[in-house]
């Protein structure tokens, strides 16, 4: 397991088991195959679930997130939008998406 409680800047490709983020990211964040991101704390750019990969979103993100194969659970914020390729999409109470859900095949 990894826990990221500071601020971190610079993209970042997770591919560890477990990894709760309670700080700050400030950069592009990838969850690979076979990763749970458990984000509390804020992302400051784009979030991308892989295939066979989850992530759920207690905290922020600011720009968009986007499900390529995974699963994503949202109950934060997501500032941009949310974009699903393939995999789940799921909202719970406390959820907000500032932008669009919308399929890739709709983005500029």
């Amino acid at each position: 397991m990894t826990i990221i409680d500071h601020t971190h800047t610079g993209d970042v490709d997770f591919s560890d088991e477990t990894v709760i983020v309670s700080g700050t990211i400030k950069g592009n964040v990838t969850v690979c195959k076979g990763t749970l991101l458990d984000l509390r704390g804020a992302i400051e750019g784009d979030l991308v679930v892989r295939m066979g990969a989850a992530a759920w979103v207690r905290g922020r993100v600011s720009g968009n997130a986007v499900n390529t194969g995974g699963t994503l659970n949202i109950s934060g914020t997501v500032s941009g939008d949310v974009v699903f390729e393939m995999g789940l999409v799921a909202y719970f109470e406390g959820a907000s998406v500032n932008g669009r859900l919308m399929p890739p095949s709709q983005l500029n």
